[in-house]
Parts: structure tokens; C-alpha cells; sequence
């Protein structure tokens, strides 16, 4: 209504954000709300005053009312025609409305008006990782790696976005595979360039006393790694080996439990940092330091980096080499990493007589149920494979499969196969093959091992993916009396399923 209200209601905006530093988090609802219907009559009295706008959407996006912020960043960027910030925060809004396309479009304008904008950029790159890692999941895999290299370009140092592309790249059959290990020894001696590794450790290399084995992993929980190690911690001798497990576990379980009886020391590390927990191996004086994590989480790298042990192995979770210099070997076998396999990793390959894993269920299982077919009248094939196994290849083959036996089905079990979205873009893949979506059915996530292990009796035979064959699905499927059959290849990923049914 004229000056004289302007200048009230912009004190006491100002009055209010003077309060605002110095009051309780749960005052803050409240004062929020004051603020908000100030600053909402200062917009109305003036529509071009570039802080009303400001102040009002960080306002409503602290009220959690993102999609009222909206047209404040909008009207700011008009306001502002040269200022990225806008475009910054509009991404973050739109973000969270779940307008990724839109995120993106915003960010990508703030940063032709600022390129070098650090914000902008980590918003950009982070946006399209989380594109990246949705077409990964759905077996999209050369889609989510173009828009990874994407990622990579704005942030190139960015460990955990390395990482993501490294592990992608496992999944991919069109790679020569020296390549996709040049690509992994490239990065772990970047990753580890700016670490100092330990050169001498203080191990007296004694026959006569016990070797100081340290297993290192966040995976000490009802997951795939821990059927793997636990038989094999399960049968060490302990007279001659002594048992330390580094577990990063953030939400303990009963196989958990299982894991710190099994140990003879346990040492909770999820709280220590790189130089204190690589300091604590050291002075525990581990001889061989077991990595069961590789790249399949960023946890441990820096630490395995700095070299607390004199041997360091890394073994089970990641299905390819690491690249760090600071590993020294990989266990494999004869078949799933034949001679000449050697040019693909950065670590030594011990070969062990038989299969490289040993797999043993950490809890009860069900009774094994006759197959399905007796009831059904047809053929059940199934995958309880990751969604991200199911690439071009896979679904080709197993479209095959399905059309040369009449009238089978294919039932998929996996964390997020029976989402909406993902079953129906599966459904969709298999649909250009001539299978029919009847034809294609998904399993929602079971809570226990126990119901999980149960789903098994729906299934007939189990067809393994390819390239990247199952490992814990395949030996799953086994002890539940259900037959599986894979396709040997020509690497690592690619030969797990021929080294487990061969040992079977």
C-alpha cells in the first residue's frame, strides 16, 4: 500500500532473520512460517526485489514445501539473467520433486553462465551418477556408460563415481577385456598416487608361531560375502592361524553374531578413519590382510592403500581387479581363470586346487520342494539374479530359451526386479524378441534368507546371466535341489558359473 509498508514488513524480515540465529531448532518451524507471510507481501509489493524472492524460497524449502519454492527460483533467474545460483538451487528442487530431466536442464544453464561453479557441477555430475546407476540396474549398460564418461568429465577426481564406472564396466561382454583391466590399473595408481604406503613392517616372519590373519569387510552381515568366508573361517586351524575381523558393519544381525564368535579378535572400525584403522592393523601386526570388499564399496580403498600389512589379498566380492598397487593376490582356480589370465590384474592369481570359493548357507534352510512343472503343466525358468546381470546378451539368450520351449515362463526374483518400472521395461526388452509380458513374471523382495531360499521351489531351472554369470544365486539354487545352467566365457565374470558347477 505504498513506502511506509514496504519498509515494515521488510524490518521485520530483518528482525526475524536477526531471531532466527538464535533460536531453538524447534522455534524454527514457527518463525519460518512468520517469515514466510512477510516475505511473501514484500514479493507482492515488489516484484522485481531479487531477496524477497530469496529469502522466500529457501524459506518454503526449509518448510519442506519444495514445489512452492519453484516459481521464486524461476523469478529469481529472470531477475538475475547472469547469476547461476538460481540455477543451482532450482536443480535441487526440482531434484527432489523427482524432475530429474528438468534437474539437469537447470544445472547445465547455470553452467554456461559459470562453468568453473564447483556446486553446479557435483549437482550435475550427481545427477546424472543417479541416471547412470538407473539404466545400470535395468542392464542398460552402454546407455549408463556414456553418461558416466559424462560424470567423469566434471568430476574426474570423484573416487565413489570412478568407482561406479569401473564396476559398470564388468558387466560389459562389447570390452575387450585387457582393456577394462588397463582401465582398472590406470585408476588405483591415480587413487593411490597422493598415499604413502608402508615399505617395512615389523612381522617377524617366525614358522614356529601363528600367522596373523586380518579379514577386512562391511559385508560381516546376512549378504553374499559372508557365505562364503564363514566356512572358511568356520575351518581354520586355530592353532596355527590367529583370526582378526575389521568390520565396518552399520547394522548388525544375527549372522553378525555368528562372525564375532567365529573371531578371535573383533574389532569394530566403522567410526576409524583411513590412518587410524590402518594404524590399528599395524599394530595388531597382521601378516596377511584379506580384503573381501574390493570396489564394490569405497570404504576401505584408502586404507589398503597405505599398505598396513606386509601381504594383502583380495578375494570374493569384486569380480575384477582392483588396480591398487598395494595388492599383492587374487585366489582363483584353473577354470575360472585359466592360463594366461594373468595380463588382467594388477595382483598375482593363486591358483587353488578346485573351485576359488567355498559356499556354506549361515542359516536354516527350507525344505527343497518338488519341481514346479508337476503342478503348473509348464516349464518355470528362473533368475534371482541382480537386475544389472540382465544385459542386451542375457535377454537375447534367454529369449531362446523361451521360445523353444513352448508355453515356459520366466520368473525373476532380485531386489528391485518387481518394481513397476523395472519389470516393465524388462518386459518390454523381451517383448522385441517375440516373448510375450505374460510370459515374464518378478518376485517382490523377501525379508529373510529363509523366505528368499523358499522362492527357489517356484523355480524349475535356473539360467545364469551372461557375461556376469551369478555366484551366491548359483549355489543357492544348487542346495535347493534347483538345476542351473550357465554359458561358459572369456573372462572372469563370464566363467564363475563354469568354475561352480564343475566343482558341484
Amino acid at each position: 500500500r505504498g513506502e511506509d509498508e514496504i519498509a515494515a514488513v521488510a524490518a521485520l524480515v530483518a528482525e526475524l532473520g536477526a531471531r532466527r540465529s538464535g533460536t531453538r531448532p524447534r522455534h524454527l518451524l514457527v518463525l519460518s512460517a512468520r517469515t514466510e507471510a512477510a516475505l511473501r507481501r514484500l514479493a507482492e509489493l515488489q516484484p522485481a526485489n531479487v531477496q524477497a524472492h530469496a529469502n522466500l524460497a529457501t524459506v518454503l524449502r526449509r518448510l519442506d514445501r519444495p514445489a512452492e519454492a519453484e516459481p521464486h527460483l524461476r523469478r529469481l533467474a529472470e531477475l538475475q539473467p547472469d547469476d547461476p545460483q538460481p540455477y543451482f538451487d532450482l536443480g535441487a528442487v526440482l531434484q527432489g520433486l523427482g524432475r530429474i530431466e528438468e534437474a539437469m536442464a537447470a544445472c547445465e544453464t547455470g553452467l554456461a553462465l559459470a562453468p568453473d561453479h564447483a556446486g553446479l557441477r557435483g549437482e550435475l555430475a550427481k545427477l546424472l551418477a543417479e541416471t547412470s546407476v538407473g539404466l545400470h540396474r535395468k542392464g542398460r549398460h552402454p546407455e549408463a556408460a556414456a553418461i558416466m564418461n559424462r560424470v567423469l568429465a566434471l568430476c574426474p577426481d570423484n573416487a565413489e563415481y570412478n568407482r561406479w564406472e569401473l564396476f559398470g564396466l564388468l558387466f560389459r561382454d562389447d570390452l575387450d577385456p585387457i582393456k577394462v583391466a588397463a582401465r582398472h590399473r590406470d585408476w588405483g595408481r591415480h587413487f593411490a598416487a597422493g598415499i604413502r604406503p608402508r615399505s617395512r613392517h615389523a612381522n617377524l616372519p617366525d614358522p614356529e608361531r601363528r600367522l596373523r590373519v586380518g579379514y577386512l569387510s562391511s559385508e560381516f552381515v546376512d549378504r553374499s560375502v559372508a557365505h562364503f568366508i564363514g566356512p572358511v573361517m568356520t575351518a581354520h586351524d586355530r592353532t596355527a592361524v590367529e583370526i582378526f575381523v575389521y568390520a565396518g558393519v552399520a547394522h548388525p544381525d544375527v549372522v553378525t553374531e555368528r562372525f564375532v564368535a567365529l573371531a578371535d579378535h573383533w574389532c569394530d572400525v566403522g567410526n576409524l578413519d583411513e590412518q587410524a584403522l590402518a594404524a590399528r592393523i599395524e599394530r595388531d601386526g597382521i601378516d596377511l590382510l584379506v580384503d573381501l570388499q574390493g570396489l564394490t564399496s569405497r570404504t576401505f580403498l584408502g586404507r589398503l592403500a597405505r599398505r598396513p600389512a606386509p601381504v594383502q589379498l583380495t578375494w570374493i566380492a569384486y569380480a575384477g581387479t582392483m588396480g591398487l598397487p598395494t595388492m599383492d593376490w587374487r585366489f582363483a582356480d584353473a577354470i575360472v581363470d585359466p592360463p594366461g589370465s594373468e595380463a588382467l590384474y594388477s595382483e598375482r592369481l593363486w591358483r587353488l586346487p578346485g573351485c576359488f570359493l567355498c559356499y556354506g548357507p549361515m542359516g536354516e534352510l527350507p525344505e527343497t520342494a518338488p519341481p514346479p512343472v508337476r503342478r503348473n503343466g509348464f516349464v518355470t525358468f528362473g533368475s534371482f539374479n541382480f537386475t544389472a546381470k540382465l544385459g542386451d546378451r542375457t535377454v537375447a539368450l534367454w529369449a531362446r530359451v523361451l521360445r523353444a520351449v513352448p508355453e515356459s515362463r520366466l520368473l525373476l526374483k532380485a531386489l528391485r526386479a518387481a518394481e513397476p518400472e523395472i519389470l516393465a521395461d524388462l518386459k518390454a526388452r523381451f517383448a522385441t524378441h517375440g516373448i510375450a509380458a505374460e510370459r515374464i513374471a518378478a518376485l517382490p523382495y523377501a525379508a529373510t534368507s529363509f523366505e528368499h531360499l523358499a522362492c527357489y521351489g517356484e523355480v524349475d531351472i535356473a539360467l545364469d546371466s551372461a557375461p556376469y554369470n551369478g555366484t551366491t544365486t548359483t549355489c543357492q539354487a544348487l542346495i535347493m535341489g534347483v538345476p542351473v545352467v550357465t554359458l561358459r566365457g572369456d573372462r572372469h565374470v563370464a566363467r564363475v558359473g563354469a568354475s561352480l558347477l564343475t566343482a558341484a
